[in-house]
């Protein structure tokens, strides 16, 4: 599958299905994020993860946290890295504005 980025760091991997469901390009999405790969393997529908995508390019600097806005780099990433691979706080107990 191609991937895009580094993968020590942040990339996407995906794969078109080769019966694809024309408009819906059914297919395989994965984030890489600090050597670790997250998704699965089911089929999901590329085309909406393509406007998720946009969604979160858009949204770029007009998000705001007061929780985050005050916490250092590498506190943020335990965090969010602990709620999705344990142990951590958990993710849906943040307060995101």
């Amino acid at each position: 599958m191609p991937i895009f980025g580094d993968v020590s760091r942040f990339a996407v991997e995906f794969e078109i299905d080769r019966d694809y469901g024309g408009v819906w390009m059914f297919g395989r999405f994965f984030y890489w994020c600090g050597g670790q790969r997250v998704g699965n393997d089911e089929s999901t529908s590329l085309r909406d993860v393509l406007i998720q995508l946009e969604q979160m390019e858009w949204a770029t600097g007009r998000r705001s946290s007061a929780r985050f806005g005050e916490m250092p780099a590498h506190e943020m990433f335990r965090l969010i890295s602990g709620s999705r691979w344990g142990p951590g706080d958990n993710i849906s107990d943040l307060e995101l504005a």
